[in-house]
């Protein structure tokens, strides 16, 4: 499938990221370096993608974007340090995607650098937390009310992790 991401719309920057809508295989998101997420959406004949949707809000490149679940939210995680949660509408048959200008759900902020990984995590019923990584640590968010639940920090040394042996390798080789 060729998918021609446009010239009068689209990016202008290199894209970092692609996920497609768990709600809609016509669907997908990219990230890149112009700053913004944007939501492509396929015609309905199969054919060409075209965008429908521009996310802004981010400072720096977009890296990562994620969906939620239920495809009813969208996560962009940035150079910029943050992630921004953009939510959308959706029934049975399919979701409404915001068209130019949407407003973003909520700003997760606190990384200490670039946010390389946004992955959902249902916590059970309507308890969905986000899992983000940055440089070496990972955080776990509670989506609804913006807050960080967790923070996971490398250890002080790789030695710390591996039960006190000198080399990766090493430790690996001990793994059933």
């Amino acid at each position: 499938m060729d998918v021609c991401l446009g010239q009068r719309t689209g990016h202008h920057a290199r894209i970092f990221d692609l996920a497609f809508s768990p709600s809609s295989p016509r669907l997908f998101a990219s990230a890149s370096d112009d700053d913004t997420a944007k939501i492509w959406q396929q015609s309905e004949d199969g054919g060409n993608f075209k965008q429908v949707s521009s996310f802004r809000g981010h400072t720096d490149s977009v890296l990562r974007v994620n969906w939620s679940p239920d495809g009813q939210l969208l996560a962009s995680g940035s150079a910029d340090t943050t992630v921004r949660l953009w939510r959308f509408e959706a029934s049975e048959d399919s979701v409404a995607v915001p068209r130019y200008g949407a407003k973003e759900a909520g700003c997760l902020e606190g990384h200490p650098e670039e946010v390389y990984g946004c992955e959902f995590v249902s916590g059970g019923g309507n308890f969905l937390q986000l899992a983000t990584g940055s440089s070496e640590n990972v955080y776990l968010w509670d989506v609804a009310t913006a807050t960080c639940l967790s923070k996971a920090s490398p250890p002080s040394d790789l030695r710390d992790l591996a039960g006190g042996m000198s080399c990766p390798q090493e430790y690996l080789s001990q793994l059933p």
